[in-house]
């Protein structure tokens, strides 16, 4: 009953948000295919999501799927079924994931840096009071991870990207190589520096003015506060770009190489 209302429905509704793929059911065990195309679309898995790996892929690279009403009767076996509910249910929910980073890094992070990025701008200039509940520096330190964290969801989805179609695993799409032809190993470094230079720049001027005072006790250290963190959120952006940019350029070196010049 679990599999029936609960499991293959939720299954079959994520793989259809995710990959666009018009299908009520994932996981149908009755299928006919041409077995050259099949066999050319390099299938991997080993457990029950093979199910799932079939149908993702021949949407990847555009094979054509039509579902047809079947009715399923009781076959009658005297031994239990191999499908074990909360394993395979997880193993389907990986793949679904694995191969779909928008969903499983670059939407979650693209959400999480808006709204941690606007939360850390807004305590960047002050604190905030909320019906007596006082957010400040703590809350400000807690948003800029946020931040990192969430630049990283972003850095991982197109390193999946980049991976994935590289070494065969979903097909080239036309915006592939533009992607590469505009950000490039120089430009990220560019951008990297920029940002962690602008860093160091504003953690440097608060060490002068914390200098100043003989480095003693800090008149606004509120203000001190709010620029250190700024500056080593900023820094360490930078950072994760100039070495993301070097890893982009490692797993599509042979894409770059291709480039028309």
């Amino acid at each position: 009953m679990i599999h029936r209302y609960l499991g293959n429905p939720v299954l079959s509704f994520i793989g259809r948000l995710f990959f666009k793929i018009p299908i009520g059911d994932f996981h149908c065990g009755l299928r006919g295919f041409n077995t050259e195309k099949i066999r050319s679309l390099n299938l991997n898995t080993t457990g029950m999501e093979f199910a799932s790996e079939m149908i993702v892929k021949s949407k990847f690279f555009n094979l054509k799927i039509t579902e047809v009403p079947t009715i399923l009767y009781p076959d009658g076996r005297s031994r239990p079924p191999h499908l074990k509910t909360w394993r395979d249910g997880w193993r389907h929910l990986v793949f679904l994931l694995i191969y779909s980073p928008r969903w499983l890094f670059l939407y979650p992070g693209l959400t999480m840096l808006l709204i941690f990025s606007a939360l850390f701008v807004v305590l960047q200039f002050h604190e905030v009071n909320i019906r007596g509940i006082y957010f400040d520096i703590h809350s400000l330190i807690i948003f800029g991870f946020g931040i990192i964290v969430s630049f990283q969801m972003i850095l991982f989805a197109i390193f999946s990207k980049v991976f994935s179609t590289h070494y065969g695993l979903i097909p080239e799409k036309k915006n592939y190589r533009i992607w590469y032809k505009y950000f490039n190993l120089e430009r990220g470094i560019i951008l990297g520096l920029v940002l962690a230079l602008l860093g160091f720049g504003i953690v440097l001027s608060t060490f002068l003015y914390w200098r100043h005072t003989n480095f003693g006790e800090l008149k606004d250290i509120s203000m001190t506060s709010r620029k250190v963190v700024l500056g080593g959120v900023l820094s360490t952006l930078g950072i994760q770009i100039i070495f993301s940019s070097f890893i982009f350029r490692i797993i599509g070196i042979q894409t770059q190489k291709n480039l028309p010049s």
